[in-house]
């Protein structure tokens, strides 16, 4: 491990003026490396992800940041172990370079500047943990019903069954707290024209499932309303997780969920 040695003998040098700092023995690349270990495979799985999330809209990118908040600890742990890997010089940031060097190593040779740019949505010119942990979601997650009607509710602030303008509106300035509120603006005034509002449970489904490029199908959003406001039936069989049972179905218990959001308490407060 020619690093490690380097390292060491840099710091059993006898004269103080040539003999390494603490500050940038902590900063050498072999101790970042190692300190935050992650598997190639997962490392790999993780930029795929990143990739394949930068096709997306605008309306999607941002449900994905919203889903990002209701992680799981260990799935974020995945993710953060990838950030800090590609975070070279340990600032805290990921910077182009350090991104495309990433890439790179994981056998990707797509344009480095162009996954950046659609992953820096302050445009900050570098990368924080939410903004990696948001792009790196898989199809798991947000595949995942439960997950999803989570973040419906979310977006439907007043429980009215459907979400509009105004709440997206709410919900992107409590989730990006972004200093100009011109990028904010500018990213809703982009969601209304991608999503028709109000969007109901049925619609932000299949939009949330429909790959970039293809057609929302609205055969499958008229089944779904009709089995739920004719029949009674839930095709999704989420809807009482909110503890509140719809009275049109037929359903035993609801279980409540909780709001607390991982990545809130991984980041920390003012880092989102």
């Amino acid at each position: 491990m020619p690093d490690a040695r380097e390292v060491v003998s840099a710091l059993l040098k006898r004269m103080p003026g040539i003999r390494i700092t603490a500050e940038k023995a902590l900063r050498h690349r072999w101790l970042l490396q190692n300190k935050d270990r992650i598997s190639k495979s997962k490392l790999v799985r993780v930029l795929t992800n990143v990739v394949r999330n930068t096709a997306e809209n605008t309306f999607k990118k941002f449900a994905l940041r919203v889903i990002a908040e209701e992680m799981s600890v260990e799935k974020i742990d995945v993710c953060r172990s990838a950030f800090c890997f590609i975070d070279r010089n340990n600032d805290g940031n990921v910077d182009v370079e350090e991104l495309r060097r990433a890439l790179a190593a994981a056998g990707h040779e797509d344009d480095a500047r162009e996954v950046f740019d659609a992953i820096d949505v302050d445009m900050s010119g570098s990368l924080n943990l939410a903004e990696f942990v948001a792009a790196s979601i898989g199809p798991q997650e947000y595949c995942n019903k439960e997950v999803l009607w989570r973040t419906f509710k979310r977006f439907d602030r007043d429980g009215n069954g459907s979400f509009d303008v105004d709440e997206i509106k709410s919900v992107c300035q409590e989730i990006e707290s972004l200093a100009d509120t011109s990028i904010s603006a500018a990213q809703v005034k982009a969601m209304q024209q991608e999503v028709n509002m109000p969007c109901d449970f049925e619609t932000f489904v299949q939009i949330m499932l429909t790959p970039p490029g293809t057609k929302v199908c609205s055969l499958w959003v008229e089944a779904d309303k009709f089995m739920h406001s004719t029949l009674g039936i839930d095709m999704h069989g989420v809807r009482h997780i909110d503890g509140t049972i719809d009275p049109r179905l037929n359903l035993k218990k609801a279980s409540a969920y909780s709001s607390t959001s991982p990545l809130r308490r991984s980041v920390g407060p003012g880092e989102l």
